[in-house]
């Protein structure tokens, strides 16, 4: 078992067991400030409904929490946070833009946010409750007709690249346990 006491890990189904290491933050202290601000961030917003922007996360039936790598990077208490993590390094202003470039390649190399616009830099934020659950409840759904299923199956959304399937077993078996009422 995992002794990880993370505040991310029943919405990420992440940790820092599994999660990919980086040297500029040995001790997850900016990524574990990061993934809190993004879900503190995601539970404000009932549905994400940014019309006009022609993202894949605009859909007004979409709930998925999208942000830009610039909020993030302007974000004061992060930025205060990044530069707290890096003072000791030679470096310390270049070792800043170094973390958050870093870290955001560790969370989409470990399925934990995926790059929906490179244009706008704008990020989808993979969380269990508004992009996982919702994708496996489609797959398993009743009234999905087996083509739609086959579709699925055979074409899966691009967040899906890096979520470790191992993730999505573990989503697949809390949502069944919910169903069933544990």
């Amino acid at each position: 078992g995992c002794a990880c006491n993370v505040a991310y890990k029943d919405p990420l189904l992440y940790c820092h067991c599994i999660a990919t290491t980086e040297t500029l933050d040995p001790n997850y202290t900016f990524r574990d400030a990061l993934l809190k601000e993004l879900l503190q961030q995601e539970s404000l917003l009932p549905s994400i409904v940014e019309q006009d922007k022609g993202i894949e996360c605009t859909d007004s039936t979409d709930e998925r929490f999208c942000f830009q790598y610039k909020t993030v990077v302007n974000d004061k208490i992060l930025s205060d946070v990044a530069v707290n993590t890096v003072k000791s390094t030679t470096y310390p202003e270049l070792s800043v833009n170094r973390l958050y470039r870093k870290t955001f390649s560790a969370l989409r190399k470990d399925g934990i946010v995926y790059l929906i616009d490179e244009k706008s830099d704008t990020y989808l934020l993979v969380s269990r409750q508004r992009v996982l659950e919702p994708y496996l409840r489609k797959l398993l759904d009743k009234n999905t007709t087996e083509l739609e299923r086959n579709m699925l199956r055979s074409n899966p959304p691009g967040f899906l690249k890096n979520v470790p399937s191992s993730r999505l077993r573990a989503v697949m078996k809390l949502s069944i346990e919910k169903e069933r009422g544990k």
